[in-house]
């Protein structure tokens, strides 16, 4: 077409007469479904408070995305803040945790949003954004959107095509954490959309609209999610189908207890199934270790060893149990597993007293929520003598977990090899590697002042 008379190409007008339409006919029915989700945008916005959930559900193609859009736009008419999940094509170069926070300081807020946003797995935030597999980065994109609606008093998080590219499990996993989220960030609310036809069941939303939408539009409360998580006896094999989910591959040196969860869904969880599904966590419960500095917080004296260290170990093997692995499947992650399983546990424990260690304690509360209490240690002398030495060679501790850049530091400051060396040969579950090959050294040194282990124990 010449004159710039018309932004129809002659392919276009050609389509539109096969069907008997006009240009006309376009202008009018955009004009009218416009209309329509501007309306629907406006009654959303108003109903639609702080910590709520809304779903916009349906087919493709039925007007999500338009009226995702409208609300947007009425959002930001008003001044409001929209924030939507970013474009991760400028950012795939970065690692996961460095597009989250811009120094050491905010690391276990970030990894709690990162858990929100379904990536929980500890390997995870130090990987390249550009190796993590589609459905990773889409979940990313919706963690960076959540970190960044989070600094704001008051913001509605966008979503659309909301876990369009997740299996069924990892997909209720996101949402179920992502609605756990926004509730308890009372100056956010969220409006997602997505064809998934359970997402009303597994986000639970507080409103919900199905396009194609029209000024009478009701907007409706959705039922809640209908799944029952049971814990119940499991085994070593139960441990074993999880083991390589856990980010030390090492097994427990003994295992005398092991509860397992399943989840169950609609009819099956009010009764009990001859054919059980495959776990989706699991916790070991094991004998105690016979040193741990936390002790003598939690019971002052009553395992210093000052009578004999056999009495003393014979108190901890009448006294205590350690739960020494709880691992979740990935897609089940940050959905409330992990605390139903130490629950379980301390409602009947094998002893009157319980114990873990997690150095994933701070970012990853699960013990300290289950009821437990948290005891954070001083550094031992050895591991204070050894961060000195690092500083002096221009080290901080966090920078040690770089096993490569360490080993480089120590060819050419050959003191860090003997400090690394002593530090193994002042504890006894250490001492075997003061003779071992000094990349072994780092990484258990690495393991214990990377970040300060906390305790949790319960029984008085």
């Amino acid at each position: 077409m010449g004159g710039g008379e018309t932004t129809y190409s002659q392919a276009a007008l050609r389509a539109l007469g096969t069907f008997g339409l006009t240009t006309t006919d376009v202008r009018d029915h955009a004009s009218e479904h416009h209309q329509r989700a501007a309306i629907a945008a406006a009654h959303l916005d108003q109903r639609l408070r702080p910590g709520q959930i809304a779903l916009i559900h349906g087919p493709s193609g039925c007007g999500k995305s338009t009226l995702l859009r409208a609300v947007a736009g009425v959002i930001v008419q008003r001044s409001g803040v929209v924030i939507a999940p970013p474009d991760l094509a400028p950012l795939m170069a970065r690692r996961v945790i460095d597009l989250l926070v811009e120094s050491a300081e905010g690391v276990n807020q970030a990894l709690r949003t990162l858990a929100a946003a379904g990536l929980a797995d500890a390997m995870i935030p130090a990987r390249f954004a550009r190796e993590l597999s589609d459905g990773q980065r889409a979940r990313l994109a919706i963690a960076l959107a959540m970190h960044a609606a989070g600094a704001h008093p008051r913001a509605t998080l966008l979503i659309d095509e909301l876990a369009s590219t997740l299996d069924d499990a990892t997909g209720e996993g996101l949402c179920i954490t992502l609605a756990r989220w926004v509730r308890r960030t009372p100056t956010v609310r969220l409006i997602a959309a997505t064809a998934r036809d359970n997402a009303h069941t597994w986000l639970a939303p507080d409103l919900a609209l199905v396009p194609p939408v029209d000024a009478a539009l009701s907007v409706n409360r959705c039922p809640s999610a209908n799944h029952t998580l049971r814990v119940s006896p499991g085994t070593i094999d139960d441990y074993r189908a999880l083991a390589h989910l856990h980010y030390r591959a090492k097994a427990p040196a003994t295992c005398v207890r092991v509860l397992v969860a399943r989840l169950h869904h609609g009819r099956q969880a009010a009764r009990a199934t001859h054919k059980e599904g495959p776990p989706i966590g699991v916790l070991v419960v094991s004998m105690p270790t016979l040193n741990g500095s936390w002790r003598a917080l939690a019971w002052p004296g009553e395992y210093d060893g000052r009578t004999s260290k056999r009495s003393a170990a014979a108190r901890l093997n009448r006294d205590l149990r350690c739960i020494s692995r709880l691992i979740v499947e990935p897609r089940y992650r940050a959905r409330g597993v992990g605390g139903a399983l130490v629950r379980a546990y301390l409602a009947d424990p094998l002893t009157r007293r319980t114990e873990a260690v997690a150095a994933m304690g701070a970012a990853c509360p699960v013990f300290l929520r289950a009821g437990m209490r948290e005891w954070v240690g001083e550094p031992t002398w050895r591991d204070t003598r050894l961060i000195d030495t690092l500083d002096a060679a221009g080290l901080r501790p966090w920078m040690i977990a770089d096993i490569a850049s360490t080993l480089k530091k120590v060819e050419r400051h050959p003191f860090l090899a003997r400090a690394f060396r002593v530090w193994a040969g002042k504890h006894g579950a250490t001492r075997a590697l003061a003779e071992a090959p000094i990349e072994d050294v780092i990484r258990a040194a690495a393991r214990s002042i990377v970040a300060r282990a906390r305790a949790y124990t319960a029984g008085e």
